[in-house]
């Protein structure tokens, strides 16, 4: 379901202003989705007309289950293709019982006034020794801010260090330039892969001051070996008197030699201007869905709540966690489930992040952090914390977003020869069906379009014998099929 929020933000100054704010919030869900593309596949799809030239914040983030040997890349732009590496994030499956991992990314960019698309794309374009498929759902989230706004709501960027040379002193990997802003907190939010071989170590802090450094057990992470990067992601708010003009992302190295070109960063931020308040939870998950946090936000006004939601968990062996923000005591998860990878040294923490648009109404409004722990251990720990950003005075519409549902389909004869025909079952449907036929590698043999039901036939005789994807699309779902060549 896809959500527009047309949103009036009153800004204080000399004299009252009123500025627009759109938000656009929309989830999506793929099962067996084939991802060894040449280009990118495109997740999801968010059009905005902008009234003015301004500034757009792009979110994608959650989860993904993919098999052993392969890594999945994300990315979101406003082309549906790669446009840079910065930031980009991924998934990998360590081994047969590590198959699920979160993923989150930041983006901004200036536009000008008109129509934009956004999206969220993933391709399976660096190892590719597993099948291929993935399970994927998640969230694209678009908020945009005209340039004439009395001042920013957020700016951010994605940044690489490479090679990552992290010695045992603190060193500063980003120096970001803020400005100070009156009655509201200044905060960071960070989202990276960080690449490493295995025993590699580090400790990751945002500070105001370059100089003060201090290790927290939390933010501690363990690389692994080349292209298998671990996903990192937490948030730190400062007071303007905290800050002079510049946050600091610091770094240091507890474990590893971080002397090889296998040592990289790959990361994003995004500095919020307007947040509210901050708190923190830790709290430990069991095999019951339960609460495991309580919070409050007091509003001055009916209204809308950006919350963002960013933690770790940790455990003495595998297990799989599913979590989600609640407006409601004790309700069953519904969340993404992720799977820690707690299982040695080298894989100390399982990072997540979620973010929410939500109602509020003047007075005090309870949020609940409920969770659960699927196998593994009885217990494991968990701690993070939320983010508010009050918008009020909101005028809400909302319209049904564009969700490439999954389409039921097959195809015969299999294993085939000459002439395959594709078959959507009782699906009810007539129109164009694109078709694209790839091997194993990926590579493209057979690209058409039929007019289904009339067209259901494919002419396969250019085929080798061997095994291949058959990946079937309409404007409204998609199928991947396995088809054998004779």
């Amino acid at each position: 379901m896809k959500f527009i929020w047309i949103i009036c933000l009153l800004v204080l100054t000399k004299s009252q202003m009123y500025s627009q704010i759109q938000m656009v919030s929309d989830e999506f869900e793929h099962y067996a989705l084939y991802l060894r593309t040449p280009k990118p596949v495109v997740l999801d799809s968010i059009e905005m007309d902008l009234p003015k030239p301004g500034k757009v914040w792009l979110k994608l983030e959650g989860s993904a289950k993919i098999s052993v040997g392969d890594v999945i890349t994300f990315g979101t732009h406003y082309y549906p293709i790669w446009q840079t590496n910065d930031g980009n994030t991924n998934v990998y499956a360590l081994d047969s019982a590590h198959l699920e991992s979160g993923f989150g990314i930041n983006r901004t960019f200036d536009l000008p006034k008109g129509k934009s698309t956004f999206y969220a794309v993933a391709q399976n374009w660096t190892d590719k020794k597993g099948d291929g498929y993935a399970d994927i759902k998640g969230k694209l989230t678009v908020m945009y801010e005209p340039e004439d706004n009395n001042g920013n709501n957020f700016v951010g960027n994605g940044f690489y260090v490479y090679p990552n040379s992290i010695g045992e002193a603190p060193e500063v990997i980003r120096e970001i330039d803020v400005m100070p802003v009156v009655d509201s907190l200044v905060c960071l939010f960070y989202e990276g892969i960080h690449y490493g071989v295995n025993g590699d170590q580090v400790v990751l802090e945002m500070n105001a001051d370059s100089v003060d450094f201090g290790i927290e057990i939390g933010p501690v992470m363990g690389f692994t070996s080349l292209r298998q990067g671990r996903f990192h992601t937490s948030q730190k708010c400062f007071e303007t008197e905290e800050l002079d003009s510049s946050i600091y992302i610091m770094a240091k190295k507890l474990a590893g030699n971080f002397a090889t070109t296998e040592n990289a960063i790959y990361s994003n931020y995004m500095v919020n201007y307007h947040v509210n308040s901050i708190e923190a939870f830790e709290s430990k998950l069991s095999g019951e869905s339960h609460d495991v946090a309580a919070f409050s936000y007091d509003a001055p006004q009916k209204g809308k709540l950006l919350i963002r939601t960013t933690g770790h968990f940790k455990s003495d062996g595998l297990s799989r966690v599913e979590m989600d923000l609640t407006t409601k005591p004790n309700e069953e998860v519904k969340g993404s489930g992720l799977t820690t990878q707690s299982v040695n040294e080298a894989y100390l923490n399982e990072f997540f992040s979620f973010t929410h648009l939500v109602d509020v109404a003047q007075g005090s409004n309870p949020f609940y952090l409920a969770g659960r722990a699927l196998g593994g251990p009885d217990t494991l720990s968990l701690s993070g914390n939320v983010t508010f950003q009050f918008i009020p005075e909101a005028v809400v519409s909302s319209t049904q977003g564009h969700l490439l549902a999954r389409l039921e389909a097959s195809v015969f004869p299999n294993p085939g020869e000459q002439m395959i025909h594709i078959n959507l079952g009782e699906t009810p449907f007539a129109g164009k069906v694109n078709v694209n036929i790839f091997d194993t590698k990926g590579r493209l043999f057979i690209k058409t379009a039929l007019d289904y039901p009339a067209e259901n036939a494919i002419n396969v005789t250019p085929l080798a014998s061997g095994l291949y994807y058959v990946v079937l699309e309409t404007a409204e779902a998609l199928s991947t099929c396995s088809y054998i060549h004779k």
